[in-house]
């Protein structure tokens, strides 16, 4: 039996860090208990290239990577080049009792039974082969061609190097890990949408050209199963309002080279829940602070959005909501007004109504008014009297 813990995008950064942390601290003491044969993490470890060393969001990770490589290998691959940068590189360089291997290209190696990575495992049978492959990007994949025909040999390079890795890992009896981050064709990046053009997109043929038992992937932030044997473990937490769904890592057990089980587990991290209601359309702000509105509020962070007419901004109680929602449950909210000239919505049928008697009732609808026999009287007397009477009528009042 091998077992893996397969994790990836932990995007850390200096404001995310108490949730990292936390999210973080759980993973390492699943590692103890479930005692692994290697963490595999799958690229975007950090938010951005440009984190220093000295900063609180590496100082963490280095100390993570060490405890975790202090109960077995680790192996990790490079993400989006504009998150991983020299913190990333540096990780190669910390000093535990077992091995830690990052990629920065495409690449093939070796576990050895004495837990040691090795890029030849020379006439020895390995415990396990890995293909690593970080971002396809057009950078270490060059090309001078036009965009279409480097789309088209970059697509060509990537299936050359998935088939190089499946004849080599052939030779072998031990299972076969592929380790990535990338796009999978096909693959969602939230529970309604697919992810379509955005960068390289590697397809699960391609895939299928290296054989591997397991694929092991990031990238994506949404957990999903792509393909027979394909997995994105999604991020630790969530890194913005959008990501509502369960957040975590796999646990993948292999006997063999047969794939037998992957487990899901949710790590402690914060919900983010975002609410948009149109008040301008007769939506109901009562209903927002039931419990029927937000199912999941307990220990959630809510952010409101109320778009509301600029002139009526003024009767929603923030501090009110706010309480409401704290006191069902909510660990922080957050209301934020999208203030709205009334104008800008007006009915389209004022611009079609002929007289003024007509236009007057409408706007007064729009402004949730009625209008009194006396205005509308006045309303006619303005449209079909004749001016001069009007001015005399108003010079004798």
């Amino acid at each position: 039996m091998f077992k893996v813990i397969h994790t990836a995008d932990f995007h850390i950064d200096n404001q995310n860090i108490d949730e990292a942390q936390k999210c973080l601290e759980f993973i390492i003491k699943r590692t103890k208990i479930e005692q692994p044969d290697i963490v595999m993490i799958a690229g975007d470890l950090f938010d951005s290239r440009n984190v220093k060393l000295e900063s609180p969001a590496a100082m963490l990770l280095f100390d993570i990577i060490t405890q975790m490589a202090n109960f077995t290998p680790v192996a990790i691959v490079y993400g989006t080049p504009s998150h991983e940068g020299d913190a990333t590189a540096a990780l190669r360089y910390l000093k535990a009792k077992h091995p830690i291997h990052v990629s920065d290209k495409p690449e093939q190696y070796y576990m050895m039974n004495d837990n040691s990575f090795v890029s030849n495992p020379g006439g020895k049978q390995p415990k396990l082969v890995i293909s690593a492959i970080p971002q396809p990007t057009k950078q270490y994949l060059k090309s001078s061609s036009s965009i279409d025909v480097a789309n088209q040999e970059i697509a060509s390079t990537m299936s050359n190097i998935f088939a190089g890795f499946g004849a080599t890992a052939a030779r072998y009896k031990t299972p076969h890990i592929l380790m990535g981050h990338f796009s999978v064709s096909g693959a969602a990046i939230n529970d309604k949408r697919q992810m379509v053009g955005l960068d390289i997109e590697i397809s699960n043929d391609q895939i299928a050209l290296t054989s591997a038992d397991l694929v092991a992937l990031g990238h994506i932030h949404l957990r999903q199963k792509v393909g027979n044997n394909g997995f994105y473990s999604g991020s630790i937490f969530p890194t913005d309002w959008g990501e509502l769904e369960d957040k975590g890592f796999y646990i993948h057990t292999l006997e063999n080279k047969k794939l037998i089980e992957s487990n899901f587990i949710k790590t402690p991290s914060r919900k983010l829940i975002k609410i948009s209601e149109d008040l301008t359309k007769d939506c109901d702000i009562d209903y927002l602070l039931s419990a029927d509105s937000i199912p999941e509020i307990k220990d959630a962070n809510l952010k409101i959005e109320l778009k509301v007419y600029q002139d009526e901004a003024q009767k929603i109680d923030k501090e009110e909501i706010k309480k409401a929602l704290i006191n069902m449950g909510a660990k922080s909210v957050g209301v934020h007004l999208l203030r709205m000239p009334r104008e800008n919505v007006r009915s389209k049928n004022i611009l079609k109504l002929t007289t003024l008697q007509e236009k007057v009732i409408e706007w007064a609808k729009l402004r949730g008014e009625t209008v009194s026999e006396s205005i509308l009287k006045k309303a006619d007397l303005l449209e079909f009297e004749d001016a001069d009477k009007i001015i005399q009528g108003v010079a004798s009042a």
